[in-house]
């Protein structure tokens, strides 16, 4: 076992067990990585090297004397900045919230360190989680493994670097439009978003108190599957077994937004690959997509803006121009608004419940574009000119409203291309069935670490 973060979560952890690795020994690799490739990728804003070299210690003393904490013990583990760590400020890449010490670990984090995963360092994030891109931080933007010309995505953008980079096995980033899936499209990861509430949000610096989900990024299924039950304190943490042959999956159209031709071309190519597997295929118009955008709008900025009322008014300049632009119109968005978002959201729910009915599971892009340059503003689609920002979140946003699972997964890279990602999506409450259609359906697409 070379114990590398290639071999993912589940082959170190084994590797652990049976001695052939120990807890130190790896993560002193991650620590190295970080110092090599950190200069060129910005994604970690914080390394606790001391402290993660002694829980590793401590990891493999338990494991001598007979202890076993379950899968992640001893596995280093990246959180994204705006995770509360006991003692320390979390700025979630924010000026504005330099002074922000907490009191507390976040509950996904004392969940983390009963379960003996060490944590190993804080990575870079759009700033207050408030955007897709990942362009803006007080940090500068993290960039992409593939390309670092290009964004990592947003707004968990420094853990999906990380994990895509190799620099550590798996991280955890949290999703309000899509943040955690957004950036592991973009880097060619699995991003899972479970259902609203599975994994607690306490201690994770607030952006939309509805929206916000914690969701790991992973280098495979089986990853994200057993880093999510450990945070959401299952009982079982055993990988789910892949769905037999024969899904129906619904597969969405969006009449408002045309793919990049070479995404296009990547997706069309899955669902064929699918068919051939014996899955079956059928399509159909996801409509009110611009209305769920313009509710979703008018959920998040109330919400972030009575969240960070107080501090506007106090670091008004700390805040980025971007960020503060969005915290002030959230003040105006008036309770009627916000209620008539809150009325069609529960209408979505009902007619996206309804169309759902009638597959096993619905299949979309993850994104309509891949990565954008860093600083690129628009995408460019068949379509039209959309802003960088809401190409990132347009196709994401939905399983927010709804509080839905849902898991991206990379599909099939050729030489010179850059990642794209395959969303799946099940109601509510149905995360281990996802986990298991897409233990299924990524070997298909090509689920292949970039």
């Amino acid at each position: 076992m070379s114990g590398t973060t290639a071999e993912g979560v589940l082959a170190l952890g084994r590797a652990l067990r049976d001695g052939s690795l120990d807890s130190a020994t790896l993560t002193r690799g991650c620590l190295d990585r970080i110092a090599a490739e950190n200069p060129r990728l910005n994604a970690f804003v914080e390394v606790f090297e001391a402290e993660a070299l002694a829980a590793a210690e401590r990891a493999d003393r338990e494991r001598a004397a007979g202890t076993d904490r379950g899968p992640l013990h001893g596995i280093p583990v990246a959180l994204k900045n705006n995770f509360d760590m006991a003692g320390l400020a979390t700025t979630a890449c924010s000026e504005a919230l330099r002074d922000n010490v907490a009191a507390a670990d976040a509950d996904a984090v004392a969940r983390l360190r009963a379960a003996g995963a060490v944590i190993i360092g804080r990575t870079n994030m759009h700033e207050l989680a408030y955007g897709g891109t990942g362009q803006v931080s007080a940090t500068g933007p993290a960039r992409n493994p593939r390309d670092t010309d290009r964004l990592a995505g947003g707004s968990s953008s420094g853990s999906a670097a990380a994990v895509a980079a190799g620099l550590v096995p798996v991280a955890l980033g949290s999703d309000t439009g899509g943040s955690v899936r957004i950036p592991s499209a973009a880097c060619g990861l699995v991003g899972l978003k479970p259902t609203f509430d599975r994994i607690p949000t306490g201690g994770v610096v607030p952006l939309s108190w509805t929206l916000d989900h914690v969701g790991p990024l992973a280098r495979s299924v089986a990853d994200a599957a057993v880093v999510a039950a450990v945070l959401a304190a299952d009982a079982d943490t055993t990988v789910p077994s892949p769905s037999p042959v024969g899904l129906h999956l619904g597969v969405a159209r969006f009449p408002d937004l045309a793919l990049d031709p070479a995404v296009a071309e990547r997706f069309e190519r899955s669902l064929e690959a699918l068919q051939a597997a014996g899955h079956r295929i059928s399509r159909f118009d996801l409509e009110y997509t611009r209305e769920a955008h313009r509710s979703w709008l008018a959920i998040m900025y109330p919400e972030a803006a009575s969240r960070f009322e107080a501090l506007l008014g106090a670091r008004y300049e700390d805040f980025d121009v971007t960020i503060r632009t969005q915290l002030e119109a959230g003040r105006h968005v008036g309770a009627t608004t916000y209620l008539r978002a809150q009325r069609f959201r529960a209408f979505y729910g009902r007619h996206i419940a309804g169309i759902a009915a009638g597959y096993d599971l619905i299949c979309m892009p993850t994104l309509p574009t891949v990565a954008p340059k860093v600083g690129q503003k628009s995408v460019e689609l068949p379509s039209g000119t959309v802003s960088t920002q809401d190409a990132m979140t347009f196709s994401n946003l939905t399983a927010n409203m709804l509080g839905w699972p849902a898991v991206t997964l990379p599909m099939t890279t050729r030489e010179g291309e850059l990642p794209a990602g395959l969303t799946l999506l099940r109601p509510a409450g149905q995360d281990h069935q996802l986990l298991a259609d897409a233990a299924a359906v990524a070997p298909i697409i090509g689920n292949k670490p970039v």
